[in-house]
């Protein structure tokens, strides 16, 4: 069975995306340093924005670009046929 080819426009995505109310909640801009309640504090790295690489990526970014971000978006797709 053949597969159709989808071409999406790269930039328009992104745009789509940020542009929808319902993922507010969970788009990041900056990247976080959090630390649990022990003694002594640990680093915590939940997720990917907590990352040293994100840090390092961000500062370096902001250091040639004076305000710009990180833009990671990941999408998958999932696609099911019925027989």
């Amino acid at each position: 069975m053949r597969q159709p080819f989808v071409f999406r426009d790269p930039i328009q995505c992104p745009r789509y995306l940020l542009g929808q109310t319902f993922f507010t909640k969970d788009i990041v801009y900056a990247p976080v340093r959090q630390w649990n309640c022990e003694e002594p504090p640990q680093r915590v790295y939940l997720k990917m924005h907590m990352a040293d690489w994100w840090w390092e990526t961000q500062v370096g970014l902001d250091a040639m670009f004076h305000g710009t971000f990180l833009l990671y978006i990941y999408i998958l797709e999932y696609k099911t046929e019925s027989q």
